[in-house]
C-alpha cells in the first residue's frame, strides 16, 4: 500500500455522515498529520511488530493487532487525546480502508484508484520464505488489496458469478482466491506494479487453476476477455500493452506454479 493511494481513498471515495467528501484539510489532517504520529509510534515498536509504517503492513490480521497495541499504548493515548481523538480517528480510518468497508459490492468504485504505483521490494529475509513456497517472484504481494477487491466483487468468481465454494469460519463468507492477470513474476518488464487493483481478479478455485492449467486456446479466449474489460485501467495504473502484446506475456509467463493470494 502506498500513501498516495489512501490520499485517494480520503479524496474521491471516503466520506462524511453527511455525505459530502472530506475537505481537503480534513485530507491531510487525517492521511498526513495524523499517519505520519501514527508511524512514528509504530518506528518504535518496529523491532517487535516487523514494519515501519502502516503502509508497509499487508495482513489484515497483523494492522488490527496493530491498532490494538497502539490504542493501549499510554503515550499515544496520550497524546490522542490532547489532540482531541485526531489520531485515533486516524488509525480507524485507515483500517476501514484497509478492510474495504466502503468497497463492499462496489466495483467500481475501486476504478477511482487506478493509477500508476512503484514497485515495492521484499526484503531478502522475507524473499527467502517466501521462496520456500515456490513463489518465484521478489516483488511484495499486498493482501490487504486482494481483501479489498474481493469485498468489493461480494466473495463472487469474475469468470462465472454461479460458481459456489464454501463459507470461510473466520470470516463467514465465500472462500475465493485472488489472482494476477499479468502475474508478479513479470514484474520486472515493467516500470509500474503489477501489484494492483486493475491487474487483480477474483476466481473460485477451479476458475483460478483453469489461468494455470488449462488449454492453451481455451485460456486464451477467457484473456481475450479479460483485456477487453482491463485494457482502459491497466493503461491507467501504468500497465500499457496491446492485446497482442498482452496475450503473448501471459502465456510466456504461464510455469504451471499456482499463486495463491487469499
Amino acid at each position: 500500500m502506498t500513501e498516495e493511494l489512501y490520499l485517494d481513498y480520503l479524496r474521491y471515495i471516503y466520506r462524511q455522515k453527511n455525505g459530502s467528501f472530506l475537505a481537503d484539510s480534513s485530507v491531510k489532517k487525517y492521511g498526513n498529520e495524523a499517519m505520519r504520529l501514527i508511524n512514528g509510534y509504530i518506528v518504535k515498536h518496529s523491532s517487535a511488530i516487523g514494519v515501519s509504517s502502516l503502509y508497509e503492513v499487508n495482513d489484515i490480521f497483523q494492522l488490527r493487532a496493530i491498532k490494538d497495541m497502539l490504542m493501549n499504548d499510554p503515550g499515544f493515548v496520550r497524546v490522542d487525546t490532547d489532540g482531541h481523538r485526531m489520531y485515533s480517528v486516524g488509525l480507524k480510518r485507515y483500517t476501514e480502508f484497509a478492510e474495504g468497508e466502503l468497497f463492499k459490492g462496489q466495483e467500481k468504485i475501486l476504478y477511482k484508484l487506478d493509477k500508476p504505483e512503484p514497485v515495492i521490494l521484499q526484503d531478502a529475509e522475507a524473499i527467502a520464505k517466501e521462496s520456500v513456497k515456490k513463489v518465484i517472484t521478489t516483488h511484495e504481494r499486498d493482501r490487504i488489496k486482494v481483501i479489498q477487491v474481493e469485498k468489493a466483487c461480494n466473495y463472487t468468481c469474475q469468470i462465472d458469478p454461479e460458481h459456489k465454494t464454501f463459507i470461510v469460519d473466520r470470516t463467514t463468507h465465500q472462500y475465493m482466491e485472488g489472482h494476477h492477470i499479468i502475474p508478479l513474476s513479470m514484474q520486472g518488464e515493467f516500470m509500474y506494479s503489477l501489484d494492483c487493483y486493475a491487474n487483480i481478479i477474483v476466481l473460485c478455485p477451479t476458475c483460478h487453476r483453469f489461468f494455470h492449467y488449462a488449454e492453451k486456446s481455451k485460456r486464451t479466449d477467457k484473456l481475450k476477455m479479460l483485456y477487453d474489460e482491463r485494457a482502459e485501467r491497466l493503461c491507467n495504473s501504468g500497465i500499457k500493452l496491446d492485446r497482442h502484446d498482452f496475450l503473448e506475456l501471459v502465456d510466456r509467463s504461464s510455469s504451471g506454479i499456482v499463486y495463491s493470494y487469499s
